[in-house]
């Protein structure tokens, strides 16, 4: 088990970065699977209540035209216990969002990580 680990850093040539720019713009989505079960990700509509939508978005364009990626997720795993060992995974969320890489290190705190830089919150991007 696991609480938070940097699973990859990449540096992207202007024509790769080129490419995500027109897929963010695009809407591109990313799915992904455990258990067979696809990741969703959870929305809280005004007057709707939750909704659900398949995957998550790559990236956003704010309304300056700025395009930020998702290169943070937190995963949430739903599962029932079957006995002491065994789990069976029955729901799969993804919490997507945009962090500054110079922003971004990881500290553990107890048994959580924490993004953090120079004791203040990392900075991340909104949509």
């Amino acid at each position: 088990n696991v609480k938070c680990r940097a699973l990859c850093t990449t540096t992207l040539s202007s024509a790769e970065a080129t490419q995500i720019v027109k897929r963010i713009k695009n809407s591109y989505s990313v799915h992904l699977l455990v258990d067979n079960l696809p990741v969703a990700t959870k929305f809280f509509i005004k007057n709707k209540g939750v909704q659900y939508e398949h995957g998550y978005r790559l990236g956003f364009v704010k309304k300056d035209g700025s395009v930020y990626i998702n290169n943070h997720l937190t995963l949430v795993f739903k599962y029932h216990t079957v006995d002491e060992k065994k789990f069976r995974v029955v729901g799969f969320e993804v919490e997507p969002s945009s962090v500054d890489s110079k922003y971004m290190k990881v500290y553990k705190a107890g048994d959580a990580c924490h993004l953090k830089s120079d004791n203040t919150d990392a900075k991340t991007h909104e949509k």
